[in-house]
């Protein structure tokens, strides 16, 4: 598929859109966690609704329509010495595979670089999804669990 170009901006610019990604949140990593709900998902991302300082939240927009999503953070649950953490990356399914994930890293891995930091984490529930980061230039650290289901985590360099 050709690549897509949208929009990204701030989701505090957008918070009338926290609904819905808490729900693309809750429906993709909820079961991940037994004491998840939709209510703690908005809550979570209302905590992101930052510009200059973690937690924030970055939306992707074509034609002013939601189409993807991502949140850097201090941490992300494990691994605490380890900072920041890109989290919660997700690309509506009939978008994917058009460049709008890359997008949505590379405007988080700048926004790192612009703070201070010289490296950016995350973790993955998916066993397929690091071949894909490491495509990227993301580096595999090894594996961790949370919540008892394995995570690689991996490192990219700023």
């Amino acid at each position: 598929m050709d690549s897509l170009q949208v929009d990204i901006t701030y989701l505090k610019n957008h918070i009338e859109q926290v609904p819905l990604l808490a729900s693309w949140m809750f429906k993709t990593w909820g079961h991940y966690n037994p004491t998840s709900s939709l209510e703690k998902a908005e809550q979570k991302l209302l905590q992101h609704l930052n510009i200059d300082t973690l937690p924030l939240a970055y939306i992707a927009l074509h034609n002013e329509v939601p189409v993807g999503m991502c949140s850097l953070r201090v941490n992300d649950g494990i691994q605490h010495a380890l900072t920041p953490w890109l989290g919660s990356l997700y690309v509506e399914p009939l978008m994917r595979g058009r460049g709008i994930g890359e997008q949505l890293i590379n405007t988080a891995a700048e926004k790192a670089l612009n703070l201070g930091y010289s490296k950016l984490y995350l973790f993955a529930f998916d066993k397929t999804l690091p071949q894909w980061y490491e495509k990227l230039g993301w580096l595999e650290r090894g594996v961790d669990e949370i919540n008892r289901y394995p995570v690689t985590v991996m490192e990219l360099s700023l």
